[in-house]
């Protein structure tokens, strides 16, 4: 029963581009998913000021819409395009919505832009207890190409990752 519940719902989501109209939407989302970043992006600059200058426009924001709310998010920065590369910067799905195989359909579709754009590299980073993020990364086939220790804080790396699309 529970199995067909959880169909029911993943039916009922959809990922599509940011739109203007979901700025709060996606500014309530990141406050909600702030703490799960290390450092939380807060730390790094106000939120208002991260959703504007990185996840909008010229960037691809890909949104995970249910039932009228957003529940997650992925972007690729496109400021390296004569270098043929691009960058994951920010990939995240609310808790209550984890392991239930958003992460690898926005994934997915994330990946699909690079393509679609023709960038011939991708790149992102995460730090070193980012469990979840670095089975992501590593079952869509990206590589490791640098490891900084103790980037994020004591015994808290950061790691750089690639892949061809």
């Amino acid at each position: 029963m529970k199995n067909t519940k959880v169909k029911k719902r993943l039916k009922r989501i959809q990922i599509r581009k940011y739109a203007p109209e979901d700025f709060d939407y996606l500014l309530k989302f990141l406050e909600e998913i702030d703490g799960d970043f290390y450092p939380p992006l807060s730390k790094r600059r106000e939120l208002i000021q991260y959703l504007r200058e990185d996840l909008i426009n010229p960037n691809v924001t890909l949104v995970v819409e249910y039932d009228r709310n957003i529940i997650g998010v992925a972007n690729l920065q496109l400021d390296c395009p004569s270098f043929g590369e691009c960058y994951i910067n920010t990939l995240g799905i609310s808790a209550e919505h984890r392991r239930q195989g958003l992460g690898s359909r926005l994934m997915t579709d994330i990946l699909n832009e690079a393509v679609i754009l023709k960038y011939k590299k991708i790149k992102v980073r995460t730090w070193s207890t980012n469990k979840a993020g670095i089975n992501l990364y590593t079952k869509f086939d990206f590589c490791i190409d640098h490891i900084i220790k103790n980037d994020r804080s004591h015994g808290v790396d950061s790691i750089y990752f690639w892949k061809k699309p």
